[in-house]
């Protein structure tokens, strides 16, 4: 039987279809009913009553009648795009999600542009929970559909929070919204979704708004009073005002102690602060309340390296337990006829491709990287651009704008390229897309440079690395394979500075550059015994946390405890690069923190002829600096534990001749060890090579060594 189309009804039957619509329009629902009866005893075959009558049905509650109905409409016009959509919706009033999903997605099918089609297509991927990010870019298709609808904004920006992926979020908080008031408790959800998951620019957009427009609601009064207070905090730490920061982040915690943008802030100071200890306590709350926060989970596993009461053990473990939290469970890559020599696409994932870290050990041996069988496609997943980024586009093969995109999308980007090997450049550094490459958009994928751990991840299948680094016998700690290149794992560019000059008379100086974060209690401990063991001896620090007048005043008190004189202490802030260098002028030693050491830092010190001596611990982290050192043929400056560490120091600055020649040598030393970008380009390509090669063979799998 076909379907009865309007130039088939007669008069009579059109007006009697337009008295059924207008009744139910109008909520007359009994009247709508006998009418939609009449007409289909009259021409059982006009869809558009069966799709009007199966709607009235389901505003009833009668789903069961209401789907007899969609189906006999769907039988005569088994296409059309609105009857699905809305047979969609009652599949979603019986909880029958996949259904509804099905529906969506075959009208999407017929009419791409359907709201109502994205709208429950978002809905059903919700109703299950395991599929959130799909959930959210359906949700944002139907908002960009219709703009105006309140429902639909507010579903993409719950569904992108929870799923943590809030691409074109910010976007859109800064163009015009719907008014919610309609949605008022909808809204007040989605404001704590936003909050809960970090993203408090759009909860509180969403909260102001709704205040604005309901000023008298004293729920909703509260609740943007707490997130502007909160607000007001961050801003506070914003003008390096930490002390009256803390003091109102408290506030905040008093009132909603699962705040957590309030407890992230908080953790952020007591870090900065070298207090690693009570940064865990606020980040373990979190992941308490939100296992599957994977922002703080990787803050967390950072926060654990600066704390030397956690063990190598500890935080390997937890590195496992937020891949368990906060990726899906896939299949390992078996490899089937790959050519082990073809040429290769090698993909570099950072969200740092500009004046910094990244471009520090990168930029250069990118430009010398085999270009003979091997193309290398950069993906930039930060969108911050300065004029090293313009380097990094000139020295790539190919660029790729990803930061927008979300995790599907950026796999799907990925694979479209075809790559063979993707190096992700930051590990559980802050703008990680770990979680995308959870999907295993490359067949291999390789972990190297701005972090200093193991992923914990299965899909990540290589880590480069060193021998001192990353001992084999400390390979238990990794799930990747680790790969030692011959001459380190990074490559020094050193800046144009002028050579050190020889070192007048004076009191010995001992300098450290480092970041407070990992200046720890038992840091300072021996710092205090060096001090003490060196009459008249001086400490230089600085830091871009000394800029705070705050932390000056908290940093000499924490001094104070472990008895080292205010007078002793010189306290500098970050300052320009140039003024870095010239701060080196007159430091004879350098003391790198523990167990969290340094690596440019101490680059940087050596590179202006100073000694720096170093505790060796058991993580990757804890060794950047004896690695450095190693290569540089500088055993005596590395310390076992913490009264060898104190020792070594005493006696070197004991040791004028020793002094003399690191000021005088050290430089050409690290030109021929650690600056030569052209041999680590060579020992990068050979290892990628290696890595393929392995990979074909199917040793990654059989959990066999790379050689």
């Amino acid at each position: 039987m076909t379907d009865a189309n309007s130039s088939q009804l007669t008069e009579e039957q059109r007006r009697l279809f337009q008295r059924a619509l207008d009744a139910h329009r109008r909520g007359d629902f009994d009247a709508a009913s006998k009418v939609y009866v009449s007409l289909l005893d009259l021409v059982p075959n006009h869809v558009d009553a069966l799709h009007m009558f199966a709607m009235l049905n389901h505003q009833r509650g009668d789903s069961a009648r209401a789907l007899e109905l969609m189906d006999s409409a769907l039988s005569l016009t088994p296409n059309a795009s609105a009857i699905l959509a809305n047979r969609s919706s009652i599949h979603l009033a019986t909880g029958d999600a996949d259904a509804a999903q099905r529906d969506a997605r075959a009208a999407l099918e017929d009419d791409p542009t359907s709201f109502g089609a994205w709208f429950n297509l978002g809905l059903g991927l919700a109703l299950k929970q395991t599929d959130l990010a799909q959930a959210a870019s359906a949700f944002r298709s139907a908002s960009r559909l219709r703009p105006h609808d309140a429902r639909a904004l507010l579903e993409w920006f719950s569904a992108a929070a929870k799923s943590q992926q809030p691409f074109g979020i910010g976007e859109r908080i800064r163009q015009p919204s719907p008014p919610f008031s309609s949605q008022r408790n909808y809204a007040l959800l989605t404001a704590n979704d936003l909050e809960r998951y970090g993203y408090s620019t759009a909860a509180i957009v969403v909260l102001t708004q709704l205040r604005r427009e309901l000023p008298n609601d004293n729920i909703v009064v509260a609740r943007h009073q707490l997130e502007v207070a909160y607000g007001k905090a961050a801003l506070l730490e914003q003008q390096n005002r930490t002390g009256d920061a803390l003091s109102a982040t408290n506030h905040v915690l008093n009132q909603s102690p699962h705040h957590r943008g309030a407890r992230m802030l908080r953790a952020s100071i007591f870090g900065d602060r070298g207090e690693a200890s009570a940064a865990l306590a606020d980040y373990r709350h979190i992941i308490e309340s939100t296992p599957d926060d994977a922002v703080a989970g990787s803050a967390m596993l950072i926060a654990m390296q600066h704390d030397p009461s956690v063990s190598a053990d500890d935080v390997f473990s937890q590195h496992l337990a937020w891949t368990k939290r906060n990726t899906p469970q896939t299949a390992g890559n078996q490899p089937r006829g790959l050519d082990s020599e073809k040429p290769l696409r090698i993909g570099w994932l950072s969200p740092r491709f500009f004046s910094g870290l990244v471009s520090n050990f990168f930029l250069e041996p990118l430009r010398h990287l085999d270009r003979t069988d091997m193309t290398h496609i950069l993906y930039d997943s930060g969108g911050i651009e300065d004029s090293t980024t313009t380097e990094f586009k000139s020295a790539a093969g190919e660029w790729r704008h990803v930061d927008s995109l979300d995790d599907a999308a950026l796999c799907d980007r990925i694979r479209a390229d075809d790559i063979d090997v993707l190096v992700e450049l930051s590990g559980h550094s802050p703008g990680n897309r770990l979680r995308a490459l959870a999907h295993r958009p490359a067949p291999l994928q390789i972990s190297w440079l701005d972090y200093f751990h193991s992923t914990g991840m299965g899909a990540i299948d290589v880590l480069f690395s060193d021998a001192v680094s990353s001992p084999s016998d400390s390979f238990k700690l990794y799930t990747e394979h680790v790969l030692h290149l011959p001459s380190g794992r990074l490559s020094y560019t050193p800046p144009d500075v002028p050579a050190p000059r020889p070192r007048t008379e004076g009191p010995i100086r001992f300098g450290s550059f480092n970041r407070v974060s990992k200046i720890n209690d038992a840091v300072l401990g021996s710092w205090s015994r060096i001090l003490a063991g060196v009459p008249n001896s001086r400490l230089r620090l600085k830091a871009r946390a000394f800029d705070s007048a705050d932390e000056r005043i908290y940093f000499l008190n924490r001094c104070a405890r472990h008895r080292i004189p205010s007078e002793s202490v010189e306290l500098l802030g970050y300052g320009t690069h140039a003024e870095t260098f010239a701060a080196y002028a007159d430091v004879d030693i350098a003391l790198d923190p523990f167990p969290f050491s340094g690596c440019a830092t101490s680059l940087d010190a050596l590179w202006m002829g100073i000694p720096v001596i170093t505790k060796i611990g058991e993580t990757m982290v804890s060794c950047q600096t004896a690695s450095l050192l190693t290569s540089l043929q500088l055993s005596q400056c590395i310390a076992s534990d913490e009264d060898d560490y104190v020792q070594r120091a005493i006696v070197i600055a004991s040791n004028s001749a020793c002094l003399g020649s690191c000021r005088n040598e050290l430089r050409e030393r690290m030109r021929t060890a650690l600056c030569d970008p052209a041999r680590h380009a060579s020992e990068l390509s050979a290892a990628l090579r290696a890595s393929w090669r392995a990979f074909c063979r199917g040793d990654l799998a059989a959990r066999e060594m790379i050689v």
